[in-house]
């Protein structure tokens, strides 16, 4: 008895991510691991055991991003209201 590769899948809806539906100019690859490994915000790890294991982690410039952006998700908190009325 083999186990779907879709099995822990069932059920969810296949299509375009919410992201991708409420912004439907924005690059599909974009944020994808792939992208931020070009764009140098991830580095990867390969480790030589059995099994194999990769590790991901940030760059430098990825965590200073993240402390960066920090400061508009805390300003988006902070005014919610206001814009969720704004845009009524």
């Amino acid at each position: 008895m083999g186990i779907s590769r879709d099995a822990p899948y069932k059920g969810i809806r296949k299509g375009k991510h919410p992201f991708q539906r409420t912004f439907p100019n924005y690059p599909p690859g974009l944020g994808t691991l792939d992208y931020l490994l070009q764009e140098g915000l991830v580095i990867r790890e390969r480790f030589e055991e059995i099994p194999p294991r990769v590790e991901y982690s940030l760059t430098p410039i990825a965590k200073d991003f993240l402390r960066e952006i920090s400061y508009v998700i805390e300003w988006g908190q902070l005014h919610f209201e206001q814009i969720v009325k704004g845009r009524k």
